[in-house]
């Protein structure tokens, strides 16, 4: 996507689309460059007037908002994407905003505001017939009941899913509801059943070179492995899914796999490594905080900068409308004065002719 934005430069709808997308993929990986591609989707969409790409842009700002943890700030995002959605009748916009919203409350584990908005996501999806997208909210809804440890209503969900996405174009849900599977699998003690799906989501991940859901599957094995007492199986995949993660330049799965190889090492008994692990755990969480910090100022100072500059353009006109009115105002007194004084002057002359016509006749009288 990047490469296509250098071979495009044209400022189309897109363009729009594209930075779009590549906000959404980067809002976990590079934060601030997620920012700016969303800040570009919004000033692009706004100047083409492309209303879906606005409200596009405003769901961009509210998932990386809640990715900082401001929730108050990217639900305010997510009501004036649905606001603008609502104007073009744009119904994957509204769905894509109440299942992010359900997403923010799982994040708070309000489980009851989960289910309430991934529910109007899935109506709406269905009333569009939209595969992809009821698949996604069904399994949003599975994880609700997985986290309550109520297994078997988070496996029924995950199913009706799963038999959507394999109808979806896109094997990414179809893969992320396999993991989810094998998740399900591994709590209820069925260890192989669960590996066996895992390795199944992780082989479409790498068919599609999706190294984030190779590392979701990745980790869901460590779990797996660790049951079954398999070290080695352990260390290799650790090692595996943190060149995945730097590869990816995530620094957040990096420090979580950090903190993983921690709590491996402990267990092991190897604790000078477990307390280095631990270390770079630590030194990554604070740098993806600073980083986040950072990205969300630069936002805002860009933002001022924008709305400053939109109340100057604005000041600047009603000077230049004010000055046009003053001009014409002097331009019509000009006209009236130049007027005036052509009467004046055309009066003037007409008594002028009348006197010397008058003149004339007392001439002619005397002659006589």
């Amino acid at each position: 996507m990047v490469l296509y934005l250098k071979n495009h430069p044209e400022e189309d709808t897109m363009r729009v689309m594209t930075t779009h997308r590549l906000a959404y993929r980067l809002s976990e990986i590079d934060p601030s460059r997620a920012w700016k591609y969303a800040t570009e989707t919004e000033r692009l969409a706004r100047k083409l007037k492309f209303i879906k790409g606005e409200c596009l842009s405003n769901i961009n700002y509210a998932i990386l908002e809640a990715n900082e943890g401001n929730f108050q700030n990217s639900a305010d995002y997510y009501i004036k994407a649905i606001t603008i959605a609502e104007k073009i009748d744009y119904t994957r916009g509204i769905s894509i905003s109440y299942n992010n919203i359900g997403d923010n409350y799982l994040k708070l584990r309000e489980f009851d505001k989960v289910l309430e908005y991934s529910e109007k996501a899935l109506e709406l999806n269905r009333r569009i017939d939209e595969k992809r997208g009821q698949a996604i909210n069904l399994e949003q809804i599975g994880q609700v009941y997985f986290l309550q440890n109520d297994l078997d209503n988070a496996l029924k969900y995950w199913n009706q899913g799963f038999e959507l996405a394999k109808l979806s174009s896109d094997p990414n849900i179809y893969a992320q509801i396999i993991i989810n599977q094998g998740k399900y699998f591994i709590a209820k003690n069925q260890i192989e059943k669960g590996l066996g799906l895992l390795k199944i989501a992780d082989s479409i991940a790498s068919r599609s070179s999706e190294l984030y859901l190779q590392i979701l599957s990745g980790t869901s094995m460590v779990t797996a492995y660790k049951q079954l007492g398999k070290n080695d199986s352990i260390s290799v995949i650790l090692k595996r899914i943190m060149q995945m993660a730097v590869e990816l330049k995530n620094r957040n799965e990096q420090s979580e796999i950090y903190r993983m190889m921690a709590d491996f090492y402990a267990s092991s008994g190897n604790y000078q490594q477990a307390y280095a692990s631990l270390q770079m755990h630590k030194t990554l969480s604070d740098s993806v905080l600073n980083e986040k910090n950072f990205a969300h100022v630069a936002y805002v100072q860009t933002k001022y900068e924008t709305q400053l500059k939109d109340k100057e353009n604005i000041e600047l006109k009603a000077i230049q409308k004010l000055q046009k009115q003053e001009l014409s105002q002097k331009n019509s007194f000009l006209l009236a004065s130049l007027l005036a004084l052509g009467l004046a002057v055309f009066s003037i002359f007409l008594l002028m002719r009348s006197f010397a016509h008058k003149k004339k006749n007392l001439e002619l009288e005397e002659a006589h």
